[in-house]
């Protein structure tokens, strides 16, 4: 699991779709093809090539493909959906022993869903503006002192070379558990 405590964090899925994650937030990656937002924003942007992709909240699950969507999970589970372009499809239960009803949502279309699913979802108001929808990359300022670096976008890299020849640390990172 994820817990973003603040900021923003862009994660790319193996098979095409990219999620902005708005801390606070707790999300969880379950596959290439999906994750589960337990509470915090997200927006989602899934290419039209990519496999069908799912976020599962406490409130349904919405999936879709070739499609950009907001997602709001508060506290107790009420999730607000906000469909910026395409489609999705959202899977809510009433109860655990009744088949999910699949619901369609279109470009422009937004709806609150309650935690238990005790009512229909509710439409709202399509708020944009209430989303970080694009995540500007940081150019980053290496030290002169600077041994290496990979980015990890590479396949291999320098890291396997400098193992047992120089003396390094991490610096800035903490084991969260």
């Amino acid at each position: 699991e994820i817990h973003l405590a603040s900021g923003v964090a862009e994660i790319v899925f193996d098979q095409g779709a990219r999620v902005i994650l708005e801390g606070p937030a707790y999300f969880t990656p379950q596959s290439a093809h999906a994750g589960f937002l337990r509470s915090g924003k997200l927006v989602a942007h899934v290419p039209v090539r990519a496999e069908a992709f799912a976020i599962q909240t406490p409130s349904g699950v919405v999936t879709n493909r070739g499609a950009e969507y907001g997602l709001a999970v508060d506290a107790i589970g009420v999730t607000d959906l906000h469909v910026f372009a395409g489609g999705v499809k959202v899977a809510v239960r009433r109860d655990l022993l009744s088949p999910a009803a699949v619901l369609a949502y279109r470009e422009g279309e937004a709806v609150r869903i309650a935690a238990r699913n005790d009512a229909d979802p509710q439409a709202i108001a399509l708020d944009a503006a209430e989303f970080v929808r694009r995540v500007q990359p940081l150019k980053l300022a290496y030290p002169e002192s600077l041994i290496a670096c990979w980015n990890f976008d590479e396949q291999g890299g320098p890291a396997g070379d400098l193992v047992g020849r120089n003396d390094g640390a991490l610096q800035g990172v903490a084991r969260t558990k």
